[in-house]
């Protein structure tokens, strides 16, 4: 697809998996911070793996820190001059903000290289979204809109 699409000069970016955390398995306690989920715990991620049955499917964030450090090195070896970000569900998982305490930067160059060993599969730019909880933005929401 991304060599059949690279000409295209409108196409502004590949956005390789719209909130992964959505799966990830929250709570998690890895020796190394960049996999450690500790700090999403009962923040929403993995709220996505529930089926039917009611058993948590989760996925380590190794694991989907690798599949994403793949797919943008797949990217970069075909087109270096594409752009790949994710769609990050919160600043919780996106930044460093308030040090690794309340937030970590999952998807830093350094996590996922760790995670998939490829040093071309770093991401251009990051995207963030933000939601209320309990009709609230909270402290650390990147942007808040008043109601």
């Amino acid at each position: 697809m991304v060599q059949s699409l690279k000409t295209i000069t409108s196409l502004g970016g590949w956005e390789i998996m719209n909130e992964p955390e959505g799966f990830v398995y929250e709570g998690k306690t890895h020796s190394s911070t960049c996999f450690d989920t500790n700090l999403l715990k009962n923040t929403g991620a993995g709220q996505f793996w529930t089926p039917s049955h009611g058993t948590k499917l989760w996925i380590p964030m190794q694991y989907l820190q690798k599949c994403i450090n793949w797919q943008t090195d797949a990217i970069h070896n075909e087109d270096p001059k594409a752009l790949v970000t994710v769609g990050a569900w919160s600043e919780l998982s996106l930044a460093n903000m308030f040090s690794d305490k309340y937030t970590k930067n999952y998807y830093s160059d350094c996590c996922l290289v760790q995670a998939g060993g490829r040093s071309n599969g770093k991401l251009d730019f990051y995207q963030v979204h933000t939601y209320t909880h309990n009709g609230k933005y909270n402290l650390m929401a990147p942007f808040k809109v008043l109601l």
